[in-house]
């Protein structure tokens, strides 16, 4: 038989899944980066529409432009899932990396459209937004990795005191 002391021990040992695990505040941050991804699911299908008003003509000279808004709006739609069904961290990355290159694809096509139908050279503008996002998802990515790590020193911590 175990004694209550070592039964205890046992029940708040840290394991590497439990550190992973979703705490309620977790949940919000979850719920809003669901929301803010299908939110641009619903704006990508908005686009798909009016691209295919805008090519009703000849519709398989939009094929290439249609296919990569079709890509995003799936990455837009698993990312959305990911992050309201998560339960674990890994999840809620899976999330930030489906909707950062949906975001990445959206921009390419929309670059793409604008320089082949307005006769506008904005691809030199391409790397400069590129740059933009990737630091704000770079620094974003950085805050979540570093909370992560503040969780998993407290839970151990907490651990060697009981």
């Amino acid at each position: 038989m175990e004694s209550n002391q070592e039964q205890k021990s046992r029940n708040n040992k840290v394991t590497f899944m439990s550190i992973m695990k979703m705490n309620n505040l977790d949940r919000k941050v979850c719920n809003l980066v669901a929301d803010r991804t299908l939110t641009l699911a619903g704006f990508t299908l908005t686009a798909l529409t009016f691209i295919i008003g805008f090519y009703k003509e000849n519709l398989a000279s939009a094929a290439t432009l249609l296919s990569s808004l079709l890509i995003a709006m799936f990455l837009f739609f698993l990312g959305s899932q990911l992050a309201h069904e998560a339960e674990y961290f890994w999840q809620i990355f899976s999330a930030d990396v489906c909707q950062y290159v949906g975001i990445i694809t959206l921009m390419v096509s929309f670059t793409y459209f604008i320089s082949e139908n307005l006769k506008v050279q904005i691809v030199m503008l391409f790397p400069l937004v590129f740059g933009a996002i990737s630091v704000v998802y770079l620094i974003r990515g950085a805050r979540r990795i570093y909370k992560f790590y503040k969780e998993f020193k407290s839970k151990k911590e907490m651990n060697l005191k009981v």
